[in-house]
């Protein structure tokens, strides 16, 4: 009787699978896994590279916004270094001007007290002599220099 299988199917079967399992081994999957690992390998490298430029693009960011807030607080600074300026600037010219106002005042009030003097001084004067050409025409005698230096002073005098 004949079996449905042959015994000696089995040992060729299983050298057909051997021989089937090496020949795609090496003709389909060393090549499809060479250019699997290599894809592999290619998007590996992509990624760091992609990683490594998203790293140092973000370095660069940093560095770039540290250095637009410095230029920022610069500016900042020297605008308000600027009004400071300017406020000192004013604050001395007012001074200035208000310096030099005293002094025109007090020149001004100098000049008043030397015209109050001088006008007093001349006032008494005349005083005197309006009082010596009274006393002249009372009296109708010539009064010389010394005895009316005399009459001032003692007029003077009383007045105290």
């Amino acid at each position: 009787m004949r079996t449905l299988i042959d015994p000696w199917y089995i040992p060729f079967h299983l050298v057909n699978i051997v021989a089937m399992y090496l020949i795609l081994r090496f003709l389909i999957y060393k090549p499809v896994k060479k250019f699997v690992d290599a894809r592999h390998n290619m998007y590996t490298s992509t990624k760091e590279t992609t990683e490594k430029q998203l790293s140092e693009a973000t370095t660069r960011n940093e560095e770039a916004e540290r250095l637009l807030n410095d230029a920022k607080q610069q500016s900042e600074d020297m605008l308000r270094e600027a009004g400071e300026l300017a406020i000192s600037q004013q604050k001395d010219m007012l001074e200035k001007a208000r310096q030099e106002t005293r002094v025109y005042m007090e020149h001004a009030r100098a000049n008043l007290e030397l015209e109050k003097v001088i006008v007093t001084e001349q006032l008494k004067k005349d005083a005197v002599q309006m009082a010596v050409d009274m006393c002249k025409m009372i009296l109708k005698r010539e009064i010389n220099a010394q005895e009316h230096q005399q009459l001032v002073d003692d007029y003077l005098d009383k007045l105290g």
